[in-house]
């Protein structure tokens, strides 16, 4: 998924996502993310909880990633 953005959100008592195996993945991934220079495009957030979206640190990430241009939109 390189170099687009990436944010992981795993809660510690995640039956489906073991913490463990999430955050052992994360590391990886971020390695990646930094050898190709934008390590700013990978985040992540571990909270105490089952399967379940926390969503402290998601939403800014989304928003910060997934908020359109402007600029883009003008014509001519």
């Amino acid at each position: 998924i390189a170099p687009k953005p990436l944010f992981i959100e795993s809660g510690t008592k995640d039956q489906i996502f073991p913490i463990k195996s999430t955050k052992y993945a994360y590391e990886k991934v971020r390695k990646v993310y930094e050898f190709l220079g934008v390590a700013d495009r990978i985040d992540s957030e571990f909270f105490e909880g089952r399967h379940e979206i926390c969503g402290k640190k998601a939403y800014k990430f989304l928003r910060k990633w997934l908020t359109i241009n402007k600029d883009l939109l003008k014509i001519g």
